[in-house]
């Protein structure tokens, strides 16, 4: 086997670390995957550029199942990624799956709580002590820490906020005021 720049990242793992926001289909959907459906996958590489993501996630065709093997081709042109190629061969086993073609049958936590993530993980790792973070806990759900990066940028959200409530009244005011002076008196 030929040297290469990248390596499958581990779903489980990080279904492990991140329960509330990392999707891992059901082992359930993934006993269905066989010839002609399509998994998705995490590469992992490192690069020279700062710019660069760590990983791209690509999906793959499978083209056989055997032995909790899959084999498949690459169906997606990497970007950042040289030495892969669209169509080249990739072997993967069900730890490795972050997705599929097949809608999954059980329901996953994730979607639970995905509509509250609203800062990204570059944004989690560099929060310094003028951050604030808040702790919300929902009938029958265990805490979760959600972190605002920036005390300055949650005012600035509620100042918009404002903003848009006073426009929507004025609105509001300018057509009560039209429709009455339309009005026979």
């Amino acid at each position: 086997m030929k040297n290469r720049s990248w390596k499958l990242a581990g779903a489980q793992k990080l279904a492990d670390e991140f329960p509330y926001t990392f999707h891992k289909p059901s082992k359930e959907v993934v006993s269905q995957l066989k010839a002609e459906n399509q998994a998705k996958l995490i590469f992992e590489y490192e690069s020279d550029d700062p710019e660069a993501p760590s990983a791209e996630r690509m999906w793959v065709e499978i083209t056989e199942v055997k032995n909790g093997v899959f084999s498949g081709y690459l169906d997606n042109e990497p970007a950042y990624i040289n030495d892969l190629k669209h169509k080249d061969p990739i072997e993967f086993r069900e730890c490795h799956i972050i997705d599929t073609d097949i809608n999954d049958p059980v329901p996953s936590i994730t979607d639970k709580y995905i509509k509250r993530c609203f800062v990204t993980n570059s944004r989690l790792a560099t929060y310094t002590e003028k951050s604030l973070i808040m702790t919300k806990t929902v009938a029958g759900d265990s805490p979760q820490a959600l972190r605002l990066t920036n005390i300055w940028m949650t005012q600035i959200i509620c100042l918009v906020f404002r903003l848009v409530q006073s426009f929507v009244k004025m609105i509001i005011a300018y057509r009560y005021l039209s429709v009455r002076k339309a009005l026979p008196s």
